[in-house]
């Protein structure tokens, strides 16, 4: 899980640059065998397709931060407050929704507001991955 903290961006962009191409592309190979498709799917060569592929990539790399810092926001939610939600009737998803996503929400806009952040700084990942864009992408 901690992979992408790990992996230098530039590294891991190249991983997924390749995973992504056109020509020898593991994705393309893995839907082509599993049925789902029955031509190659330019992925980094359509604009569409293209910004999705950046998300995925761009989703990947910060899903640690995502975790650890959630994770953290969980430790601190008193185990009494479940308990008495419990005492009280409320099921798995009313004790979630009352009680522990209200206590999440402060924790969840600093990952938001800190994911964007670093989502605006984060110029090498779509360099890398695209080249610049869906039109430069041979350019590197």
């Amino acid at each position: 899980m901690l992979l992408p903290f790990i992996v230098p961006t530039v590294l891991s962009t190249f991983a997924w640059r390749w995973m992504f191409d056109p020509t020898f592309s593991v994705l393309n190979w893995l839907l082509y065998r599993g049925g789902f498709i029955v031509t190659k799917l330019p992925f980094l060569s359509d604009g569409a397709c293209g910004m999705w592929c950046a998300i995925a990539v761009n989703t990947w790399r910060g899903m640690p931060f995502f975790a650890i810092t959630l994770l953290a926001g969980l430790q601190t939610i008193n185990p009494d407050l479940h308990e008495a939600a419990s005492l009280d009737g409320a099921n798995g998803w009313k004790r979630f929704w009352n009680v522990t996503w209200p206590l999440l929400k402060p924790v969840t806009l600093v990952v938001v507001v800190f994911s964007i952040i670093q989502t605006f700084s984060d110029f090498q990942l779509i360099y890398v991955l695209t080249g610049g864009g869906p039109a430069e992408l041979h350019a590197t």
